[in-house]
């Protein structure tokens, strides 16, 4: 059903021109899709190796310094990932504090093909949004939002997947709650997704999709989206379920 994933940051997907304004300070960012950071730089986390810091006979943290504008991001950034099997659930939790004001942005990017194989467009999708970002030909984000309604971004209701996305939904509600849920037409393997995120990438390719939950693409850069602005001494949290149950 999960084909691969990996945790990506320190700031998953796109910021705009690899640079960003923190603090009246500018940074200047690996640029590693033409001028663009995507997920955190050329090594970003997903090339890093993590310690293991406890495990038990159902959960695994991991975790990781991310030193002093690594990749040109500000302050000495720790970060805990935790992953919870749990009545037939993966809870993914993360931790971070930094010693400078930083931003962050960290998701899992799972692949799943919930028939273990074939197609992705044998699976049903639902994802609780009225909105995704409207995007530029490069997917940076324009800060205008676009309604799902009568458009093939409308999966409030489950609809089979037909079309090829690599879009942020805007997602409804506040908190971990149900915002998306895939499913199998072969298996009859429901996956249920929660969250305490904000958006929630959905892409897919022929034969496997991701829901990818996180802050919007490009947020350092658009000050009306919800902040990724970690300050100095706080900390950062954030919690991901992914739920497997049979539906036929």
């Amino acid at each position: 059903m999960l084909t691969k994933g990996k945790t990506v940051g320190r700031y998953a997907n796109r910021i705009k021109g690899g640079k960003f304004t923190l603090n009246g300070e500018e940074f200047f960012l690996t640029k590693n899709e033409g001028e663009n950071t995507l997920h955190g730089g050329k090594e970003n986390f997903k090339e890093k190796v993590w310690i293991v810091k406890e495990k038990g006979m159902d959960f695994c943290e991991f975790t990781y310094l991310s030193s002093d504008l690594e990749e040109g991001f500000p302050g000495n950034l720790e970060v805990s990932v935790r992953f919870t099997l749990k009545d037939s659930a993966l809870q993914i939790d993360y931790e971070a504090f930094s010693d400078q004001d930083t931003v962050i942005n960290l998701t899992n990017h799972a692949y799943f093909n919930l028939n273990g194989g074939g197609s992705v467009y044998d699976h049903k999708l639902s994802v609780d949004s009225d909105y995704i970002l409207e995007t530029d030909d490069e997917l940076i984000p324009t800060g205008k939002f676009i309604e799902t309604a009568l458009t093939k971004y409308d999966l409030r209701e489950m609809k089979k997947v037909e079309s090829n996305y690599d879009d942020c939904f805007i997602l409804n509600g506040k908190g971990l709650r149900k915002v998306a849920a895939l499913y199998g037409l072969l298996s009859g393997i429901m996956m249920e997704m929660e969250t305490t995120e904000p958006g929630v990438q959905v892409y897919n390719t022929d034969s496997e999709i991701c829901l990818e939950a996180q802050h919007y693409p490009d947020s350092p850069n658009n000050p009306d989206f919800p902040t990724v602005i970690l300050r100095e001494g706080d900390m950062f949290e954030s919690r991901t379920v992914y739920r497997f149950y049979e539906n036929k």
